[in-house]
This record gives structure tokens, sequence and C-alpha cells, in this order.
């Protein structure tokens, strides 16, 4: 289950006005209410990741332009309503729906499979000797 950011957190995170990418990411996501692996998902990386980001730490400039737009998405979905999130399932909603957009595969619910028929002795008794047939003499070893 996701959890929520801290009120420690989100005081250092609003504290530091310095300009940075990954701060700027953790505050458009404390804003629009969605947690850390709703963030990752799309963007492809580690949760881990992300709380690094959110604290300042480099970021590579190969995932900068897609920070970006994750950003530019957040800040057009929450003008169109769709965002904050109201709960933790309509976050992860919201976040199938960026994977789709960024190009990711969205992860399928397995449907569970149909009880396998299971063959027990009783069902499928080892034949006896005399149940075998005989083999063909013509075999020369």
């Amino acid at each position: 289950m996701a959890r929520t950011y801290s009120e420690k957190f989100i005081t250092e995170l609003y504290g530091d006005i310095t300009p940075n990418l990954g701060r700027d990411l953790g505050r458009a996501c404390v804003e629009a209410r969605l947690p850390v692996d709703c963030v990752a998902n799309p963007l492809q990386v580690s949760k881990l990741s992300i709380h690094n980001w959110f604290r300042g730490r480099p970021i590579r400039k190969s995932r900068e332009d897609s920070i970006r737009h994750f950003m530019t998405c957040l800040a057009r979905d929450t003008q169109l309503g769709l965002l904050p999130a109201q709960n933790p399932a309509m976050a992860h909603k919201y976040a199938e729906t960026l994977m789709a957009e960024f190009g990711v595969a969205v992860p399928v619910q397995l449907v569970p499979k149909p009880e396998e028929t299971v063959t027990t002795e009783a069902d499928d008794p080892i034949p006896s000797a005399e149940d075998l047939e005989p083999l063909d003499e013509r075999i020369v070893l």
C-alpha cells in the first residue's frame, strides 16, 4: 500500500527553495497526491531514485526530459481537475494512464488459472504385470 508523505519531508521539501528539478518534481507530486510508486513506474526508475531526487540528489541528463514531461502532465491534469488524486486507488489508476502516455507497458492483472485436474493413484493406477502387453519377440538386445 502506498504511504503518504510525512510532515517532516514536506517541511524540508518546501523549506529549500533552491532551484532543483528533483525537488520541483517532489513538490508537484505532493500537490498531486501521487505516492512515490506512482511516479517511479511511469518514469521507469526505482522508488529509491525518486526519493533521492526529491531530496535534491543529482539526476542523469538522460532522465531530465522525461521528468519535465511528467511534470507538464501533472500541471495539465491538475488544471483539468484530474488531480489531486482523491485516494490511493485513483492515484494508481492515474499512474497507469501516464504509463500508457509514456509508452511503458501497463502491468496486466493476473487472472487465476482454472483449477488443474490432478490425477491420483486411484484415478490412474500403475498397471500390474498382468495388464501389460507382451513385448514383440523380434527385439534383440
